[in-house]
């Protein structure tokens, strides 16, 4: 693993969050769904929300 500290270790940004499009979501559950999940993890969430 790399130097950064993981998601789930982080503390919460101060700034507001982001909701996900209909767009994201749907990368998200794609995503979980070819891992082998039912739902979206975390980390799922977090690399969809990188693309528009």
């Amino acid at each position: 693993m790399s130097g950064r500290t993981p998601p789930w270790e982080r503390r919460n940004p101060r700034r507001r969050h982001r909701t996900m499009t209909r767009t994201q979501r749907a990368r998200a559950r794609r995503a979980a769904k070819k891992a082998g999940r039912s739902r979206p993890s975390l980390v799922d969430n977090m690399n969809a929300m990188k693309r528009p």
